[in-house]
């Protein structure tokens, strides 16, 4: 009720300003509902200027998989977002400015293990190491994907930010108190959605109170981040077309150009 009541509050405001909303509802934690949302939106919109991916969760008290066998933290903090970024790209390169995709990430992302990134080994779940660990992967493919559209001569730009510490129901499920409003934790997220500001309009980087930084963790390890990205379109291939997981994966790599063009023949 309390969600609805914001979301009829939201849509007034939007209308009184000139505006309009819609509210699609979508289950992120599932991919079939993240397809389904990405071809709705195919259904109804020609192009999309904006993707900010912020849906997240902190994660229950033990490792619960969702009906798609997934950890619940991986498919909702990263899967999503990730998927959804594909499923739209076309739309993205039809904005005006060829798109912008802002991935919601934290300062508080470290601890990825590639290795076990769904924490099935024994007494490798807790709660707030699966958050950590997602905000990490957001961090990381956030820059891998920014290469591979740059690779692809895209003009969609692909950034990650920090809301900080923020008063939230998400900060307080994980037991942390203090931080600031949330409407100020958006403001970095919203800078980069809108401003025409140059640094705005170049992606790969890190945001925090709209100072940017290269992503530590991306640097750290090459072979890390290509393990990762791997890893997720293992876990997303069934609903992205092979060209695109294709030089997605290649991004990097010298042999881009060829690799690509060999999955365009095919």
């Amino acid at each position: 009720a309390e969600a609805a009541s914001r979301r009829t509050a939201t849509c007034a405001a939007e209308a009184d300003s000139g505006g309009s909303s819609e509210f699609i509802i979508c289950d992120v934690s599932l991919q079939r509902s993240v397809v389904e949302l990405a071809a709705h939106i195919h259904r109804r919109f020609v192009c999309c200027d904006i993707l900010v991916n912020n849906a997240a969760t902190a994660g229950p008290p033990g490792r619960e998989a969702t009906t798609e066998g997934v950890e619940l933290v991986w498919a909702t903090n990263v899967i999503a977002y990730h998927l959804l970024s594909l499923l739209l790209l076309d739309l993205l390169k039809s904005a005006a400015d060829g798109g912008r995709i802002v991935n919601v990430a934290s300062d508080y992302a470290g601890g990825l293990d590639v290795k076990d990134v769904q924490l099935q080994a024994n007494g490798a779940y807790t709660p707030h190491r699966a958050y950590r660990a997602s905000k990490q992967a957001n961090r990381i493919l956030s820059c891998k994907l920014d290469a591979a559209l740059r690779a692809q001569h895209s003009r969609i730009v692909v950034n990650s930010m920090t809301p900080r510490l923020c008063q939230t129901r998400l900060a307080e499920i994980m037991g942390v108190s203090g931080g600031r409003p949330a409407h100020e934790g958006a403001c970095t997220a919203v800078w980069l959605a809108t401003s025409v500001q140059p640094a705005a309009l170049e992606g790969g980087w890190h945001w925090r109170d709209e100072a940017r930084r290269r992503c530590e963790f991306h640097a750290a390890s090459a072979e890390e981040a290509s393990t990762l990205v791997m890893l997720v379109e293992q876990q997303i291939q069934q609903h992205v077309p092979d060209k695109i997981l294709t030089w997605m994966s290649c991004a990097e790599d010298g042999d881009c150009a060829t690799i690509c063009s060999t999955a365009a023949q095919r």
